[in-house]
């Protein structure tokens, strides 16, 4: 959910203990009731996970069910933080972790065989906002002469591109672009993984 018109600059993995109904109920009435305008995000909907490739093996398969990890800008950590002891006393729910992000990246890979949606998703990936980097960038376009006029499922096709690489940068742009990119069916995305200060 987000509603700041300003985005803030820093945010933060917490990590609560408790199931996640409780987490949600208790975190949207809590921000409802202090009128709060921030930014919060639930790492197993927005498929985000870090630092280690097994935390996420373990995440996906949600065996740590009674922690609910979220992302949060910096004005919703300090409400969280503020009213720490009366949640517990009132819910038992309790603050485990609390960790800013430094940066956040995830990987994608494409393949289409149309010229239009490869420029398409080529025009998408040109236009990331201020704070996303692109890395490890491969772009390969074929173009077959010889199978002009071929049918759309035949095993050679007259133009092909496939690409990938990794975008980088801060954590609530990556989920913003993410979301863009997988409205494409021809692009592919991994989970955000986290790096931590």
């Amino acid at each position: 959910m987000t509603t700041t018109k300003k985005r803030p600059s820093s945010f933060y993995k917490m990590v609560f203990a408790g199931p996640y109904d409780l987490v949600h109920g208790f975190l949207s009435g809590i921000m409802l009731g202090a009128g709060n305008q921030g930014m919060l995000w639930y790492c197993l909907e927005e498929e985000i996970t870090g630092p280690s490739t097994a935390k996420k093996l373990l995440e996906k398969v949600r065996v740590h069910s009674d922690d609910c990890h979220l992302i949060v800008d910096s004005n919703t950590r300090a409400l969280l933080k503020r009213n720490a002891k009366k949640m517990f006393a009132e819910t038992g729910l309790q603050i485990e972790a609390d960790n800013k992000i430094s940066s956040a990246r995830f990987s994608y890979t494409f393949h289409a065989y149309a010229k239009q949606y490869g420029d398409e998703i080529l025009s998408t990936l040109k236009a990331m906002p201020r704070g996303v980097k692109k890395v490890n960038t491969v772009v390969e376009e074929k173009i077959h002469p010889e199978a002009m006029g071929v049918e759309a499922y035949a095993p050679a096709h007259h133009y092909e591109i496939s690409g990938g690489g990794d975008l980088t940068g801060r954590i609530d742009l990556l989920i913003d672009v993410r979301n863009e990119l997988d409205q494409y069916p021809l692009v592919k995305t991994t989970w955000i993984e986290l790096e931590l200060a």
